[in-house]
């Protein structure tokens, strides 16, 4: 089962890594963006993407559903439309909220210093997710 579930994580994780990696690229020719800047660019989206297939593979995986009848079903699992859309929503908030610190703190102190502390905290962050699905999740297939 593990071997099989890690396959499959993995098979989707390129797919979407692809698709993301594509569009990047496309838009990184369309608005003339430098290299290294599309070269970081590309990998946010690698660890992005690996963390948030991580989320969504784990959460498919609890909520799975054998005896579906008909799709609604299959998007109703984690409990429906209203769920799905206070997340977007609230993240949508947080992510504002972030973006909007991160530029006034830009504006207040040095630019590399706050760069430097978001580096870390991007890491940081990306560390505890990572040992929290190989806790949470990987480990209960061995």
């Amino acid at each position: 089962m593990k071997q099989y579930l890690k396959r499959k994580f993995v098979i989707g994780y390129f797919f979407q890594l692809a698709i993301n990696i594509v569009l990047l690229i496309i838009i990184s020719f369309i608005i003339k963006m430098n290299f290294l800047l599309l070269f970081i660019t590309i990998l946010g989206n690698i660890l992005g993407t690996y963390l948030l297939s991580l989320h969504y593979f784990s959460r498919d995986y609890y909520l799975r559903m054998s005896n579906w009848t008909n799709v609604t079903e299959l998007f109703n699992r984690g409990g429906g439309n209203l769920v799905l859309f206070l997340t977007m929503f609230f993240n949508s908030v947080l992510a504002f909220l972030v973006v909007g610190g991160y530029v006034v703190l830009i504006y207040r102190f040095t630019a590399m210093w706050v760069n430097i502390c978001a580096v870390l905290i991007v890491i940081g962050s990306s560390v505890l997710a990572f040992r929290y699905y190989q806790r949470k999740f990987w480990s209960q297939f061995n």
